[in-house]
């Protein structure tokens, strides 16, 4: 058999025999880990558009990057984030809002511009926001495991976070 016809037989013959190989070491390549990295923060960016939905509508609420995505850091500092976490941040006005998902856990920070330094747990801004009105609150922000259920225990209180003076 001739060289060019050999070739290509022995390519279709073995790819499927290495391309697995070749994918391990792609995904832990450093290129990999990145697009990994890329399509966790993109994924959790839609989800969280999707359940705050009300933070963009009604509050012009826009993702901002993160600070390391400035165009003079170069690509490989800034990512992957450390554990597989994916973070987004939302720009409403004066309040900024973190979510961080990874590892199964989910967690969401508030902060306002002018204190990004000090994010405080949502789920303990709602309940501090919820106990200054009643004695006894009327639910309990411990057991907020979903961006669903976030947005839903956030949503009726938007307006008292922004003005309230919680982020001393």
């Amino acid at each position: 058999m001739e060289n060019y016809l050999l070739r290509p037989l022995l390519e279709r013959m073995l790819r499927p025999l290495f391309a697995p190989i070749k994918d391990f070491f792609h995904a832990y390549s450093p290129e990999g880990l990145i697009e990994r990295s890329i399509a966790e923060e993109n994924r959790l960016a839609s989800e969280v558009k999707q359940s705050f939905s009300f933070l963009f509508d009604n509050y012009a609420g826009n993702i901002v990057p993160l600070r390391s995505e400035m165009k003079d850091v170069p690509r490989y500092l800034q990512r992957p984030t450390f554990f597989h976490y994916a973070v987004v941040i939302v720009a409403t006005g004066e309040v900024l809002f973190r979510f961080l998902h990874g590892r199964g856990e989910l967690s969401v920070q508030v902060a306002t511009t002018t204190t990004t330094e000090k994010w405080k747990d949502l789920a303990q801004v709602l309940h501090w926001l919820s106990a200054a009105e009643t004695p006894r609150p009327e639910m309990s922000f411990t057991s907020l495991t979903s961006l669903d259920k976030f947005a839903e225990a956030l949503q009726p209180r938007m307006n008292r976070l922004l003005q309230a003076d919680w982020a001393r």
